[in-house]
Formats: structure tokens, sequence, C-alpha cells
């Protein structure tokens, strides 16, 4: 919908209105991207301290609504993980084209040493409507192995 509100759907058979409802319209709003740890709870929307053993159980991006009157499925289509090569001034970026971890992507997590940066960004979804959405970027600190 162009707005929320209400509409008014008439049902109608051979120019004789059968039945009127009218209905609330809500406009869906993005969903929120995060990493779901083992214990099932989840590493959400700004990031934070996170182990490379939740990171790689995790196995990739997740989406979930806030705040929203239905339950919605999103799906990461690709995002890119990125961070500073440790002892030098390169940046590495490795990207999933799916809500997975690629090969290089583990590769990269696992090289990653305690107190470093790293990056989720460039997250793309989508809904139910097929309509790709960009999605909240992250950075978490690698709190351990």
């Amino acid at each position: 919908p162009a707005r929320s509100g209400t509409a008014t759907i008439t049902v109608s058979s051979k120019g004789k209105e059968i039945d009127k409802k009218e209905f609330r319209v809500k406009v869906v709003p993005d969903p929120q991207a995060g990493i779901r740890l083992p214990d099932n709870g989840f590493r959400v929307n700004t990031g934070g301290d996170i182990t490379k053993k939740e990171l790689l159980e995790a196995g990739g991006i997740t989406t979930f609504m806030v705040n929203f009157d239905f339950d919605l499925n999103f799906k990461v289509v690709s995002f890119v993980l990125s961070a500073t090569v440790p002892n030098s001034m390169t940046v590495r970026e490795e990207i999933s084209h799916s809500d997975k971890f690629s090969p290089e992507q583990v590769d990269l997590i696992k090289s990653l040493i305690t107190n470093q940066k790293l990056m989720v960004e460039q997250l793309m979804a989508t809904g139910p409507d097929g309509v790709k959405r960009k999605l909240n970027d992250m950075v978490f600190t690698i709190s351990g192995e």
C-alpha cells in the first residue's frame, strides 16, 4: 500500500453488492538483521561482542520483525563481511549471495583475533512481495575464540 489507514473491500456478483468489509492497512516495515545464537537468542541490529565460535555456529545472517502485527518471513539474499587484516592497512571483504556464510567468509571469521572488528554490510533481503530491501549494518567485536 502507498499509505496506512483503512481499505474497504466490496464483493459483488452480477452488479449486485454481496458484502462489504473494512480492513486495516499497514505499510510493512523493514525487518532487522541479526545473528541467531546457539541458545536461540539473537545478536541484533547494532552488533556487539561475539565469539568466533558463536559466529561460526550461527552460520549466517537472519531477519526478524519488530513491533509488527503479523509474522512475516524475510530472507537475506546477500551480505558482505569485512575486517582489517591484522598488522596491515588492508581491508578484506567477502560476499555471500545467500543468508549463509560463504566459505571465504568462514575463512575470514577464523582469521580474526580478539578485539578485532567485523563489519556486516550491504545486507539485502526479500519479503513476501519479492522486493529487495537494504537492511541495517552491524559491527561485531570479536571477544574470543
